[in-house]
């Protein structure tokens, strides 16, 4: 059975080979640097002992060195699959606020086109309901020439006025509100 690797084990293979690796690096090093004095000394016998140490540490060097990288890409590969993992997980949320803003406004929008359309309708009838309203004034304001008419006539039998090539005068109130307005001018002009 294979025992899970996790983070902070590889973490703590990785300190633990730094170490071997400073360790080995470090040795050869003396021993690089005890050989070249060797061989400037001329001592060939010393040197010879000396090259084949250095020849001998150099592979686990070499082997410590390199477990050192892997182990560095290995933590690197998991920083790495972190970051994306939870950048994934920012856009997911990002995107699943996104789809719920603009389902809310969508949604909002339509009531609210429902709404704007309803008092739009609401106004245009109700500028409808006024050029109607005019219209029904005008057609009462004549009444008030007859009745007017009706008096004088009365007037003039009963012996209170004197007959006159003028008649009464109608009112004109409503005709002078309609003159006097360009909103009524433009509802009677253009509405039904």
């Amino acid at each position: 059975m294979t025992a899970t690797i996790t983070a902070p084990d590889i973490r703590q293979q990785l300190e633990g080979a730094r170490r071997e690796a400073t360790k080995l690096r470090t040795e050869l090093d003396r021993v690089e640097g005890e050989l070249a004095q060797a061989a400037e000394a001329h001592d060939y016998g010393r040197a010879g002992g000396l090259q084949e140490r250095a020849d001998g540490l150099r592979p686990g060097v070499l082997y410590a060195e390199a477990q050192v990288r892997a182990l560095q890409d290995a933590v690197q590969g998991l920083r790495d699959h972190e970051a994306e993992r939870q950048a994934a997980a920012v856009a997911k949320e990002l995107q699943e606020r996104c789809d719920a803003i603009v389902s809310q406004s969508l949604a909002e929008e339509k009531a609210v086109v429902a709404q704007v359309r309803r008092l739009v309708a609401d106004a245009q009838e109700s500028l409808r309901m006024a050029a109607s309203k005019l219209r029904e004034a005008l057609a009462v304001e004549t009444r008030v020439g007859e009745l007017r008419q009706v008096v004088a006539r009365a007037e003039i039998e009963a012996g209170r006025r004197e007959p006159s090539l003028y008649g009464p005068v109608g009112s004109n109130w409503v005709e002078s509100a309609i003159a006097d307005s360009a909103a009524f001018r433009e509802i009677l002009r253009t509405l039904p």
